[in-house]
């Protein structure tokens, strides 16, 4: 966080040092212009020394206030926070596994298949002096490739849809800007499962359930600037017996 006193202080510092380099400038372009204008009159001396000042001084202040943002900047980024409200975004890599019966076609599942998703997500962490944190954080998604089990009997699909979940998270600070954490939780599935039957008397069968399961992983997260975040994180859920879920996510967090 910026401490008003330590930035008051470098200002303050810096237009010192500004004073001093413009009284040099000053007092060499003050013995140019007596030594080039010794034979002009002294009103016009006068006019001349005094659009010089006003220049020199116009640009100097300029350069000052140009370069605060920078060192508050500096200063905020070395003193990062992962405490506060966030909201974000991410992208992952995510695999369904699949390995249970279904009675239907009297048939299995028993396959494994990855694809990509995507997750929204937004959190409140509160840190703990400069080494510790604890959050919540809560998140919806979707994503992810079909599994499928085939016979003589027919067809039969699971559809991963969305997903949502809430976890809690801690972790700690090796340095200011870095977070290591672990994650647990609980998580939903919503899927649309379809079975196809060979037999033409019999009716294909579609339908939609909600499979719900412990969430747990880890992750690191880095500040990129002020209120900007990047994480790496890995999940896992253990759904029903039999199907579970895993994902290797990237992802941008604002906090305010």
């Amino acid at each position: 966080m910026i401490r008003d006193g330590d930035t008051t202080c470098r200002i303050t510092s810096f237009r010192k040092s500004n004073e001093g380099f413009e009284r040099q400038i000053w007092d060499a372009m003050l013995a140019q212009g007596s030594a080039s204008n010794a034979t002009a009159s002294a009103p016009h001396r006068a006019v001349d020394v005094t659009k010089k000042e006003f220049l020199m001084r116009t640009l100097l202040l300029a350069g000052a206030l140009a370069s605060i943002p920078g060192a508050v900047f500096a200063q905020s980024h070395d003193e990062a926070t992962f405490g506060g409200v966030k909201i974000g975004t991410s992208i992952d890599y995510r695999w369904h596994d699949g390995d249970f019966a279904v009675p239907r076609i009297a048939g299995k599942v028993d396959e494994k298949e990855g694809g990509i998703g995507f997750r929204g997500h937004a959190g409140y962490d509160l840190q703990l002096g400069s080494a510790f944190l604890v959050g919540v954080e809560g998140g919806i998604g979707r994503g992810g490739k079909k599994l499928t089990a085939s016979n003589t009997t027919g067809d039969y699909t699971l559809k991963p849809r969305w997903t949502w979940d809430v976890s809690g998270r801690a972790g700690v600070l090796p340095t200011s800007n870095v977070l290591l954490y672990g994650r647990a939780g609980y998580s939903w599935l919503r899927g649309r499962e379809n079975t196809d039957f060979h037999a033409a008397n019999l009716n294909d069968l579609k339908s939609s359930g909600t499979e719900k399961g412990f969430l747990w992983g880890a992750g690191a997260e880095a500040a990129l600037a002020p209120g900007f975040y990047a994480r790496a994180e890995y999940d896992r859920v253990n759904y029903r017996d039999g199907l579970k879920s895993s994902k290797i996510l990237l992802g941008l967090s604002m906090g305010f």
